[in-house]
C-alpha cells in the first residue's frame, strides 16, 4: 500500500516524533533546572521552559488532527473500522507494516520518557512546597498529549 496516503501517514508520525523528541529535551532541560539550587527563585526561566513545552504541544495538536483525517481515509479505503494496527496488518505489505510499527513505537518510548520526566518534576516541584510555579501544569500537559496521541494511533 505505498499510496501517497500513506506516505502521508508516516511523514506525520515523523513530524509528531520530531516534535515529541524536543519536548522531551524540553523536559529534561526543566529536570535539569529544578535541580539546580535557588531554582524557585528564577521562575521566569521556568516559565519559559513551561511555555516553549506548551507551545510544542499546541503544534502536536493540530498534527494530530491532519494524522487523523488521514487515518480515517485510509480506515475507508481499507473498509475498517478503526485505523489500529492489528487491523491494519491483513492490508500492509510486511514492509509497510513494519514502518508503521516502528514509528508508532518511537512515539509510544518518546511518550513514555517524557512522562516519566514530567512526574520527577512534578514530584520535585512538590517537595519544594511550590504552589504557585508555573511548571505544575506540565504533568497535565504530558497527559493531554499522551490522551491525544493514544486516540490517533489507536493505540486505547
Amino acid at each position: 500500500m505505498n499510496t501517497p496516503l500513506f506516505e502521508h501517514i508516516l511523514a506525520n508520525f515523523q513530524s509528531q516524533i520530531q516534535i515529541y523528541q524536543q519536548l522531551l529535551d524540553q523536559g529534561r532541560a526543566q529536570l535539569s533546572f529544578l535541580h539546580e539550587a535557588g531554582w524557585q527563585r528564577k521562575r521566569d526561566r521556568l516559565y519559559d521552559i513551561a511555555r516553549n513545552r506548551s507551545n510544542l504541544m499546541d503544534e502536536i495538536v493540530e498534527i494530530l488532527h491532519h494524522n487523523r483525517d488521514f487515518q480515517k481515509e485510509i480506515a475507508q479505503r481499507l473498509g475498517i473500522s478503526e485505523f489500529h494496527l492489528s487491523a491494519l496488518k491483513p492490508h500492509l505489505p510486511e514492509a509497510d507494516f513494519a514502518r508503521m510499527e516502528v514509528v508508532i513505537q518511537k512515539i509510544a518510548g518518546l511518550l513514555q520518557q517524557i512522562k516519566q520526566i514530567d512526574e520527577q518534576c512534578a514530584e520535585i516541584i512538590r517537595n519544594s512546597k511550590t504552589t504557585d510555579s508555573p511548571a505544575t501544569a506540565e504533568p497535565v500537559r504530558y497527559e493531554q498529549a499522551a490522551r491525544a496521541y493514544t486516540r490517533q494511533a489507536g493505540q486505547e
